[in-house]
């Protein structure tokens, strides 16, 4: 039975280290997959992860519980990574290309296996088109769809309005769709 985040984060406050080990555990693949969309560089994502880590160690005791954990993380970790994607401009001119991780397949009965690899294409699939997709839109996309995260969490995460984040989604969502359309022509 685990803890929640809630508790985690109340028992880390109190000092107990193995429950912020529990909280790296529980978000280190979003927090390097957030930082590789903004960087597109492996190197560079996970160096601005580690630092998102060490920042909410030293930010926990000031977490108020006002939003959910992970938007309060998620909003630091992509505040993280546009702060070293600057800090990278100033020093390189080169981009290098992005990397797309391919999520382990879960163990069980062949049905739940088929459908693992039916839904594991399908993020493939997405992952493929919003490396296309400018770096804001890819993420809000990742956000709402990926991480399920709400309209006005996405807003508070990326520190936009809630009328900008439903535009950006309709239009991102058509962008998409029109991504999507050369695909299906060229199998026909």
């Amino acid at each position: 039975m685990g803890l929640s985040d809630e508790q985690l984060i109340n028992r880390v406050k109190a000092g107990d280290q193995p429950a912020f080990g529990q909280l790296i555990d529980r978000y280190q693949a979003y927090v390097c997959s957030l930082c590789l969309k903004v960087l597109e560089n492996r190197e560079e994502a996970e160096e601005a992860a580690q630092d998102v880590f060490i920042k909410v160690f030293q930010r926990i005791r000031s977490f108020r519980h006002d939003s959910r954990f992970s938007t309060w993380l998620y909003t630091l970790a992509y505040r993280t990574a546009i702060d070293h994607r600057r800090q990278v401009a100033r020093h390189r001119t080169s981009k290098n290309s992005v990397e797309v991780d391919v999520a382990l397949i879960g163990k069980g009965v062949p049905a739940e296996v088929e459908k693992n690899l039916q839904q594991q294409e399908q993020q493939a699939q997405l992952k493929a088109l919003l490396a296309r997709l400018p770096q804001q839109e890819a993420t809000i996309i990742d956000l709402f769809y990926l991480q399920e995260q709400s309209v006005k969490e996405i807003a508070k995460i990326m520190k936009l309005s809630v009328s900008n984040v439903k535009t950006k989604l309709f239009r991102t969502r058509e962008k998409l769709r029109n991504l999507m359309q050369p695909h299906s022509s060229t199998d026909a």
